[in-house]
């Protein structure tokens, strides 16, 4: 809401997931959207701020951060969806005249304001940047900050041209994505303000419409040109590999989930994690004198998030950090 608002492109979801190249991008999805998937404020803020941040308690894991990036590519449009075409939260004028994608702008297009810097939505303060040193052999201190003003400008248009080089590479295939979700938003939108279907009707169509904008669908659960919901997905059947999860669902998880422990074990989770909490206690803290959530009121968007990232299949990964947490703050306190 605050991009509509402030005329700033919305993000391309991909690039919340590259941590080398785009550490700023991905600071908004880790300190945002996967503290949103984590379900536990005070979790979160207890590993933020134990020993000032100098602990190597984990966030989560590689297969919890592999479920909430999966969930996000998954539901993107059909979240901003369900934002748009509620005429009490967005107006017509910002819909009609602010509202772009980043996938929309053409090479070189893309506005000197971006989500990345925009406080509303990431408490890093512009004056610092992270970088990765691929010449840094210890592997704890793969992460780095600068505030050199020359240093942090120069870092600055690197990852700017990288965002340009990864939306250049992914754009046409949204194009037919983007078109489908502004027809359906007008369409929603016009029959809200002035039909007279009853409440529940409309939410009965706003349900099958949202349908037609879930990422992973089968060719089986969609024309060729996407616009058609998809069919209800099949629970599994006893002695039955079939699962309610798509193919390319459950693909894009298990190459995202290969991604993540690949960078584990050459030290780059943890390594973003001691940064990360070094900012959070030493450069963000200073300025709001509490680490507090970036988001006070969370958006239809992270609150669905949260919903989302199926807490059945990662229950027993959830109480096993609890229990490396609670081991943790044993240590400390003995």
């Amino acid at each position: 809401m605050n991009c509509i608002e402030r005329s700033i492109p919305i993000p391309a979801y991909e690039s919340f997931f590259d941590k080398k190249t785009l550490p700023r991008r991905y600071f908004i999805f880790f300190d945002v959207l996967y503290q949103a998937g984590r379900h536990n404020k005070q979790l979160w803020k207890v590993v933020t701020e134990l020993n000032g941040g100098e602990n190597q308690i984990p966030y989560g894991s590689c297969i919890f951060e592999a479920h909430v990036m999966t969930t996000l590519q998954e539901n993107y449009y059909k979240w901003l969806f369900l934002l748009l075409s509620d005429i009490d939260e967005v107006k017509d004028e910002p819909f009609e005249s602010r509202f772009k994608m980043e996938y929309e702008c053409e090479d070189d297009e893309l506005p000197v304001e971006l989500i990345d810097y925009q406080e509303a939505n990431n408490c890093l303060d512009g004056s610092v940047e992270i970088y990765f040193d691929s010449n840094e052999a210890d592997k704890q201190r793969l992460f780095k900050v600068t505030t050199e003003r020359e240093e942090v400008d120069k870092l600055r248009q690197q990852q700017r041209e990288d965002l340009e080089e990864l939306i250049k590479s992914v754009r046409g295939t949204h194009q037919t994505m983007i078109e489908t979700m502004k027809e359906r938003v007008t369409y929603i939108r016009e029959i809200k303000k002035g039909s007279r279907l009853s409440d529940d009707d409309i939410k009965k169509l706003v349900s099958v419409e949202k349908k037609r904008l879930i990422q992973f669908r089968t060719d089986s659960n969609k024309d060729h040109d996407g616009s058609s919901p998809p069919e209800n997905k099949k629970r599994r059947i006893q002695n039955d590999h079939n699962s309610r999860c798509s193919d390319q669902k459950v693909q894009f998880f298990q190459q995202t989930k290969l991604k993540l422990d690949k960078e584990e074990s050459e030290g780059l989770i943890a390594s973003w994690e001691r940064i990360y909490k070094y900012l959070m206690n030493k450069i963000v803290k200073e300025s709001i004198c509490e680490v507090e959530p970036v988001m006070k009121e969370p958006s239809k968007m992270l609150n669905e998030l949260g919903k989302a990232v199926d807490l059945d299949e990662i229950m027993n990964e959830d109480q096993n950090l609890q229990n490396r947490h609670n081991e943790w703050r044993s240590r400390t306190t003995t």
